[in-house]
């Protein structure tokens, strides 16, 4: 919810924006079927919600 621009605190696992900002990671699910990729997730809702965000 800010920035793409990150910072790592010291734990090496906690992620906060440039601006202090909580953030999260996100990752798609997959299937391969005969060679090919399908997308199983879908970031539908959180794209909205950035949307209305901003």
């Amino acid at each position: 919810m800010g920035t793409s621009h990150v910072k790592l605190q010291s734990d090496k696992w906690t992620v906060f924006t440039a601006e202090n900002r909580i953030t999260a990671h996100f990752e798609h699910t997959v299937a391969v079927r005969r060679g090919k990729v399908e997308i199983l997730s879908s970031f539908d809702e959180i794209e909205r919600t950035e949307e209305d965000y901003n």
